[in-house]
């Protein structure tokens, strides 16, 4: 059954990009249906978080439309952009928590900023968002006590409590050990149940198959591929074999050359 556009939380309809003389993006296309996970891949430098920044409003499109919720947002001033951006949360590589709040005034912070609950509430929401993670005996530590999976954990969190829709993640699972990254991905995937429209940008392909109901991979700025995870696996195209085995690459003897940012064969 086709989609229709009510189901749409997020799309991005031909959106080229280009930030000083470099095309960051070429009439790329992207959804995020409503309720769903939706996952970004590509190697590092194609685009990706790019697209987050897009969605954020922290970059403004040099063509084609970015809706939020059915509406253009690529026209907005900031002042009429901070209300679309309370209906989001994200999540960053580096979790970006506070080092001078505890766990838990990290967890409440966007909540004690906006003043739109009561204490009671925010203090709820802290602790069952932490223990959503696992976490809720670490509400009065500092961030500095904490591992590098214990703060990621946190960045979900504090999207959580938010009481937002939707959650963009910005590799979530980058520098974290094969059981951090399997409890991460655990977390992402649980919260499709709660109805959440999800975005989730890595190049990690165990995590994107264990959290995606869509797959979306950008390459060099264009999206080459969207759909599901198995047509993905089923891809016949060449870019996505690659992708997907990049020992196919040593295999015919090409190797990257950064200063192009392009592939080239050896000399």
């Amino acid at each position: 059954m086709t989609a229709t556009v009510a189901e749409e939380q997020i799309a991005l309809r031909r959106v080229t990009l280009t930030l000083g003389t470099h095309r960051v993006l070429r009439d790329v296309s992207v959804t995020a249906m409503r309720g769903e996970t939706t996952v970004i891949l590509g190697a590092s430098g194609s685009g990706k978080t790019t697209i987050l920044r897009l969605i954020l409003g922290l970059y403004r499109a040099d063509s084609g439309a970015i809706l939020i919720g059915g509406r253009d947002i690529t026209g907005l001033t900031e002042r009429e952009l901070m209300p679309v951006r309370l209906e989001m949360a994200m999540v960053f590589q580096g979790a970006a928590l506070f080092d001078s709040l505890t766990v838990g005034e990290n967890v409440g912070y966007r909540l004690w900023e906006q003043r739109t609950v009561s204490d009671h509430e925010i203090e709820s929401r802290v602790r069952r968002s932490l223990t959503y993670v696992g976490l809720e005996d670490t509400i009065g530590k500092m961030p500095a006590e904490l591992s590098g999976g214990m703060r990621k954990r946190v960045g979900i969190a504090r999207a959580l409590a938010s009481g937002a829709q939707t959650i963009l993640y910005d590799e979530p699972t980058a520098g974290l050990d094969p059981i951090n990254t399997c409890m991460t991905a655990r977390l992402i995937k649980g919260l499709k149940s709660q109805g959440l429209t999800q975005i989730v940008v890595t190049h990690d392909l165990d995590t994107a198959h264990a959290v995606a109901d869509r797959i979306v991979v950008v390459d060099r700025g264009r999206v080459i591929f969207e759909g599901s995870p198995e047509d993905l696996k089923a891809s016949p195209l060449p870019a996505i074999q690659t992708f997907l085995d990049p020992s196919l690459l040593a295999a015919k003897g090409v190797f990257p050359r950064p200063e192009l940012g392009e592939w080239g064969e050896t000399p």
